[in-house]
């Protein structure tokens, strides 16, 4: 799912990564699962929006452009502290930077669940995003510390199909809950989740590592100079962008609204639907690198990933199959042209410098994540723009053409994808 900075191996050398002295592997291993626990904790927060979104906007009276705007600035907190994070992990105790984290997560939370006013949902939103930038970097951590380093690409597989679940559990598992109890103590329950994690770190990991030198910080714009002057990696980060932004707009946030208006269904229903974008992400991700590296090739597949979405997303959006179990199966689709992203870490991988690969990823990762920066309030934005040119003034209500015109976004982003990939992007043949 997503990535963040690493540090090229020669870099890695520095840190004296796994000693004779190391902590045992059983207790490895508990600090690998409590890692991938708070991915999955922090993707099931990421995603929850999406169902919470008729409840929260009738509550509080809220527009779709207002409470577009205060769930996507999350991804600007997260996309701002990709960098700082992988620089504060090379310096700090992992145990200390997860407690810290988890409790961004938590008092975010906590903020959510008690606020009444728009702009307190934006800056709850802003909290749990610095929070939760942690996550995925605290997994590769913890696997680059504790673990032969022939395992790594495995537990970096496994981390990403856990990041896919915990999505699928902040919408079909949490629908549940917000039926039961409501969105405000649903929130405060995510929250007691949290401590228990925050618990855990404390009492079981443990790390005694040396240091990157101070001085190695100013190696990190250099880097970022060096990479943002290579126009290949600026065209295979717009692709990201493309990849990515349906996602973060659809399954994150719009998709369950827009089904429950659509087909007149629960929002347990309009959930499990979304959740089979997440499915097809986390089964597609790790196939497609595979068969990538098979056959020797990247821009092919990520043309044919663009196809896909454009095809299913047309379908759903402008064919408008009447039945929810037909939207479902086209909704795989979305999750398998989702994967592309995955591929797009690869070819920046093959085109950069190894002392600067760091960088360029964790650039990358930013490309991904600033999708449903823009995204998630410009939909919200066109949601209100056409239900008050047609009438429907400032309510938190809108009809079936309000969200088939916002969410049109989607396909233009398949066609944007697809045209850089075809015409931009060079092959690298795996190199």
């Amino acid at each position: 799912m997503y990535y963040t900075c690493l540090e090229p191996k020669h870099q890695r050398k520095i840190r004296g990564m796994k000693t004779s002295n190391s902590t045992s592997t059983t207790q490895g291993l508990i600090a690998y699962i409590l890692a991938t626990l708070f991915l999955l904790y922090e993707m099931a927060i990421q995603s929850s929006p999406s169902i919470m979104a008729a409840p929260i906007m009738q509550e509080l009276h809220l527009n779709a452009a207002i409470f577009g705007t205060a769930m996507g600035v999350y991804f600007y907190s997260y996309t701002l502290m990709q960098i700082p994070a992988g620089l504060l992990f090379d310096r700090v105790s992992i145990r200390l930077l997860l407690m810290l984290a988890i409790g961004l997560c938590i008092l975010g939370n906590l903020l959510f669940a008690t606020t009444h006013e728009a702009l307190w949902l934006g800056v709850a939103r802003i909290i749990i995003g610095m929070g939760s930038a942690f996550s995925f970097i605290a997994v590769l951590v913890i696997a680059d510390h504790w673990f032969p380093s022939r395992r790594f690409a495995l537990l970096v597989g496994i981390a990403q199909l856990v990041a896919a679940i915990g999505a699928m559990c902040g919408e079909l598992p949490l629908s549940f809950l917000l039926n039961h109890t409501g969105w405000r103590h649903a929130c405060t329950i995510l929250a007691g989740i949290g401590v228990l994690l925050a618990l855990g770190v404390f009492i079981v990991i443990r790390d005694q590592r040396s240091k990157i030198p101070i001085s190695s910080q100013a190696r990190v714009s250099t880097s970022l100079l060096t990479i943002i002057r290579n126009p290949q990696t600026l065209w295979v980060g717009f692709y990201a962008f493309t990849s990515w932004a349906p996602i973060a707009l659809f399954a994150e946030l719009w998709g369950v609204p827009y089904l429950m208006d659509r087909f007149h269904v629960s929002n347990v229903i309009a959930s499990t639907c979304t959740a089979m974008i997440w499915l097809a992400l986390a089964l597609a991700s790790p196939y497609l690198g595979w068969y990538s590296n098979r056959i020797g090739k990247r821009c092919s597949l990520l043309q044919w990933n663009s196809i896909i979405g454009l095809v299913c997303s047309t379908l759903i959006l402008l064919i408008t199959p009447q039945s929810v179990i037909i939207n479902a199966i086209l909704l795989l689709g979305i999750g398998i042209a989702g994967a592309g992203q995955i591929l797009t870490f690869a070819v920046v991988k093959d085109i950069n410098d190894p002392q600067h690969l760091a960088t360029a990823i964790g650039f990358n990762n930013m490309a991904v994540v600033v999708g449903g920066a823009i995204f998630q309030p410009l939909v919200g934005l066109l949601l209100q723009w056409h239900a008050t040119h047609h009438g429907s003034g400032i309510t938190s209500i809108y009809s079936l053409e309000d969200y088939t015109f916002a969410l049109t976004a989607i396909p233009f982003c398949y066609i944007g994808g697809w045209l850089v990939s075809r015409y931009k992007i060079q092959e690298t043949d795996c190199m």
